[in-house]
């Protein structure tokens, strides 16, 4: 079976059937799971499953020849788990791991018991452990996404969206779910477009056909009502203004959020927003944020530093590194971006081809 067109089915449970989602994804995935394959792009190919006899050899490749006791575990979890026993299969998982602990495969099953279960903040923790490990696998960060949505953290769910549709800019499925956060945040437009990339590439996917006209509808009801109440867009900034000068910060920072979704396009919002949230340790959120500004304002040499410096707090030099050469490219002579470049690339210890000496080089 292809795993788009079980995906396709899939995406039409409610987030209420969402524990019967699971124990169905898992039933598919059972006879690669047995042989203790990893997962995402590690068993599909073109979204078809790789052969036995290829899942076995990864297998001894990653376990050094040994099949291991922890795989019995592994197969029980997945046993439960069809049966929604999420609870014991937590516990089968828990197990496995810990005769194996390093074994990234097994937390990210861990994650979707946890999920189960409905504890996403620990899921979300174990997905984000996987990330670290495996940040080229895009069926984690979808995975990562979907957990953040229970929690209503749409924005690190928006950012968790994005990363895997990096890795795979044609999966219509992950588009689609881009524009739901995007709804959820009530940055209609942007949701539209997002709906429309997915269309793009499947052209009768019913669901964003309903989302596009959806987010249309929404951003017209959106704009009639900024149109006629623009004292309430000035009430929240002057608002926010105030919270921010008394240190207020959350309370400024709901209401930045009021204004961008009045006024999606606000630059400089999204930047006070980001940089409050960057303060309240929020870096995925102020990510985010400083991801609008870059988008609405590509020449900013400033934000792409700062754009830099949070995703090094995020552990992730490589992309760093990118946001300051950006950053060095609009103003050469933009000493701080300078400096935090040349600093990522002394403290990494990168073999010749990694990206951060491919920088250092073109510095």
């Amino acid at each position: 079976m292809r795993v788009l067109r079980f995906l396709e089915m899939a995406h039409d449970y409610s987030y209420e059937q969402q524990p019967m989602l699971n124990s169905t994804l898992d039933r598919h995935y059972r006879s690669i799971q047995r042989l203790g394959a990893g997962f995402g792009q590690n068993y599909l190919s073109g979204d078809l499953y790789l052969s036995g006899g290829k899942l076995q050899s990864m297998m001894r490749q990653r376990q050094g020849g040994s099949a291991g006791g922890h795989l019995i575990w592994l197969q029980r979890g997945d046993e439960l788990i069809q049966s929604q026993r999420h609870r014991e299969a937590l516990m089968c998982y828990e197990k496995a791991s810990n005769a194996n602990p390093d074994n990234h495969f097994i937390w990210f099953k861990q994650a979707m018991a946890l999920e189960g279960l409905r504890r996403y903040e620990e899921a979300i923790a174990l997905y984000t452990r996987v990330t670290e490990v495996t940040p080229e696998d895009y069926l984690v960060w979808f995975k990562q996404g979907k957990a953040y949505e229970h929690v209503q953290r749409y924005e690190s769910a928006l950012a968790a969206y994005d990363r895997g549709i990096a890795l795979q800019p044609s999966n219509y499925w992950s588009w689609n779910d881009r524009g739901r956060v995007l709804e959820c945040l009530e940055r209609y437009e942007e949701a539209q477009a997002a709906y429309q990339q997915a269309l793009q590439i499947k052209s009768d996917f019913k669901l964003a056909i309903e989302g596009k006209a959806r987010a249309v509808r929404k951003l017209a009801e959106q704009q009639a009502k900024v149109q006629a109440q623009p004292h309430q867009v000035i009430h929240w900034l002057m608002y926010g203004l105030d919270m921010e000068e008394l240190e207020q910060y959350e309370v400024a920072i709901a209401a930045y959020s009021q204004v961008v979704q009045a006024l999606p396009e606000n630059h400089q919002v999204w930047l006070r927003r980001g940089e409050l949230l960057e303060k309240l340790a929020c870096y995925e959120d102020a990510l985010a944020s400083y991801e609008q500004v870059v988008r609405l304002c590509p020449e900013n040499y400033q934000v792409w530093c700062l754009h830099g410096q949070v995703l090094e707090t995020l552990a992730r030099p490589e992309e760093a590194a990118l946001s300051y050469r950006r950053a060095t490219r609009l103003k050469p002579d933009f000493q701080l971006a300078i400096d935090k470049l040349k600093q990522l690339v002394s403290m990494s210890d990168r073999p010749p081809s990694s990206p951060l000496t491919l920088i250092d080089h073109a510095a």
